[in-house]
């Protein structure tokens, strides 16, 4: 729990000082943090509350559904990590008009991994005859 903690004070640190370069990390899919983080057993139902307690809003929804779509990635479930991720790309849409130029890395980084995420998806529903994720995923970009 100790690196969940620090990874959440990371994302209020950089949130509150706008510091975009570095909270887009944090929010990247493929950042070094993912790893150590999903070594530490998180517990999916536990992870909203834990945020909604540390951080403001809307980093507290973003880093949430983050998590999950990390955990979902890691096993293999590319449906539900789409959907998680498409939370957080959509939690950002609605806050960025009360945001400056600053937050342009998070923009450029959770949307790429919505492309990512919603091509692994397609992949996954390819052998059932439906490809839909990342024509949805351009729909929400």
């Amino acid at each position: 729990m100790k690196a969940l903690q620090l990874y959440l004070s990371k994302i209020a640190t950089y949130s509150n000082s706008e510091n975009g370069k570095n909270l887009a990390n944090l929010l990247s899919l493929n950042d070094y943090h993912v790893q150590s983080l999903l070594e530490q057993n998180l517990i999916l139902s536990k992870i909203e509350n834990t945020c909604r307690n540390r951080l403001d809003a809307p980093w507290d929804d973003m880093t949430a559904s983050h998590l999950k779509a990390a955990m979902f990635l890691d096993q293999g479930q590319y449906l539900e990590a789409f959907e998680a991720q498409k939370d957080v790309v959509q939690a950002f849409q609605r806050s960025m008009s009360s945001f400056t130029r600053w937050c342009l890395p998070i923009l450029y980084i959770i949307n790429n991994d919505l492309r990512v995420v919603a091509s692994k998806a397609d992949d996954e529903m390819a052998t059932e005859g439906q490809r839909k994720k990342l024509e949805e995923a351009a729909n929400v970009i």
